[in-house]
């Protein structure tokens, strides 16, 4: 069943702590975060023909790096995550034609996911921009969702077999 969602263009970045996680008895919190969040993206959850570029990493920035935030809610939850240092996990998601951010944002704050921190956004953010700032963020590209098709390039989280079950098609 597809949800009616309203569209934000451009670019989130969700905040995760990685130390809960792991104390959870999630080893590879890497894994345990794309389980979650990944299926908030499939094509059946979205009804399909949207494009994502995903990038994620720890938070270990090469340098200064000034994150944007959309009001006193999003200041709250970086700074949350900017306390944790390297302990803070981060999953940023550009959406090519508007993406339903906040509706996953909510989901995942609803749901039992263990150290979700939340979602802080960039709505106006250009392709360009968006890789301007994963790359102050020291976050590696992860891979791109074409509609249902998901083109790796450094990822390694979920195999070929769990992808097809949540409804995206492995190219290779």
């Amino acid at each position: 069943m597809v949800t009616a969602i309203s569209l934000n263009p451009g670019a989130s970045l969700y905040w995760f702590n990685s130390e809960q996680i792991s104390e959870a008895g999630n080893r590879f919190y890497g894994t345990y975060v794309y389980e979650r969040l990944l299926p908030e993206f499939s094509p059946g959850r979205l009804g399909g023909g949207r494009d994502y570029g995903f990038c994620d990493g720890d938070y270990l920035p090469p340098g200064p790096v000034t994150v944007p935030v959309r009001g006193n809610e999003e200041a709250k939850i970086l700074a949350s995550a900017l306390e944790l240092e390297s302990l803070a996990y981060i999953i940023a998601v550009y959406g090519f034609q508007g993406s339903p951010f906040a509706e996953v944002d909510r989901r995942l704050k609803v749901s039992d996911m263990v150290g979700y921190i939340g979602m802080t956004s960039y709505p106006e953010a250009s392709s360009d921009q968006f890789i301007a700032l994963t790359e102050k963020l020291g976050l590696p590209f992860a891979f791109k969702l074409e509609g249902s098709r998901f083109r790796r390039s450094d990822f390694g989280f979920i195999n070929d077999e769990r992808l097809r079950a949540i409804g995206f098609d492995p190219a290779h």
